[in-house]
């Protein structure tokens, strides 16, 4: 009965058992079509992807769902479906079926937009209408030329028992195992080619929002612009800075209570800085030195700095730019 058939169904299965794609059982809602009486083609438009991503989701929700039985379905594409041999197999098929039988048809744009093509299907539309155990589901593109055609003379041949529904290829719809393997394409990622899976994880949120269609056609996928200047710097990007050093000690902290009450120790000259430090190694010590212009500079602390930071002389501070600090550099090694 079904012959002509046979090799075709084989070889489609074994070329979606090929792909990488793996679909969970719930991804797809065709219950109520294949239940309905009077619903006898529908045609799924899928959005973002091609026929063939669509032939391979229809196959493997049916078949992890239980509504293939074997012996009565086909999976091909149009274009096989529409050669001589298969159209004599496929009226010989119509003549002897007499229980339902379910055929599931990639349908490429190349095809349906061909002269020669629009009339085999208009024929093929209205043999099937005799037989209603059979039912065809159409997997297109959505913005193809060739699926307004086939909702077209569907609708015209088949009235409301041809229905058309728009199917997106959702991320979640993916098992685990699917997910993990679509992250190992390579996509161009500020200029460079990298994993998916060093970017993200597949329980990323980001993951939600790759373009699957265009990732399994193997286009290339570009994520943010290239750094401009890899290997410098662009200054216009950056806030010019001022650095402002303020060594500067007012002669007050002499008279600070912590000083005269011995909680604080200050040195003038680094070896008595040393020696302060080595006899009171848990006190606070400050070095603080005065130039030859009479200011007190402070040089070196030991413990916290906050007597010193209440006589800071913010009126003796040094402003440095971006182009002169070496020179307070330079005055840190003096």
């Amino acid at each position: 009965m079904e012959t002509g058939f046979v090799s075709v169904r084989h070889s489609c299965i074994e070329q979606i058992n090929q792909s990488p794609l793996d679909f969970n059982p719930d991804a797809l809602s065709v219950r109520e079509f294949l239940e309905d009486k009077q619903q006898q083609v529908l045609q799924l438009q899928m959005v973002d992807s091609d026929e063939w991503t669509g032939l391979i989701k229809v196959y493997q929700v049916l078949k992890k769902s239980n509504f293939l039985t074997e012996g009565r379905y086909t999976a091909l594409a149009l274009e096989r479906l529409l050669s001589l041999n298969m159209l004599m197999a496929f009226r010989t098929l119509m003549q002897s079926v007499k229980e339902p039988y379910l055929i599931l048809v990639a349908c490429e744009a190349s095809q349906l937009l061909k002269a020669e093509t629009k009339d085999m299907i208009r024929t093929l539309f209205e043999t099937m209408k005799q037989k209603s155990c059979i039912k065809i589901i159409l997997t297109t593109r959505s913005e193809d030329r060739g699926a307004h055609f086939l909702h077209h003379i569907g609708r015209e041949i088949f009235g409301n028992g041809f229905v058309t529904r728009d199917e997106k290829l959702n991320w979640c719809d993916l098992t685990s195992s699917s997910q993990e393997k679509i992250l190992e394409k390579s996509v161009n990622f500020q200029g460079t080619k990298i994993p998916l899976n060093e970017l993200m994880s597949a329980e990323s949120p980001a993951a939600k929002f790759l373009p699957l269609g265009a990732l399994l056609e193997g286009k290339e996928l570009k994520i943010a612009d290239p750094v401009p200047i890899p290997d410098a710097y662009n200054e216009s990007y950056y806030v010019r800075r001022n650095f402002c050093h303020q060594k500067a000690i007012k002669q007050e902290i002499y008279s600070d209570k912590d000083v005269r009450d011995n909680c604080a120790f200050l040195a003038s000259t680094e070896q008595e800085f040393q020696q302060l430090c080595k006899m009171n190694p848990n006190s606070i010590v400050h070095w603080i030195e005065r130039d030859r212009s009479g200011n007190f500079l402070w040089h070196q602390s030991q413990g916290r700095l906050e007597t010193v930071r209440r006589y800071i002389d913010t009126d003796s501070s040094h402003i440095y730019t971006a182009d002169d600090l070496d020179k307070l550099y330079c005055s840190r090694a003096d």
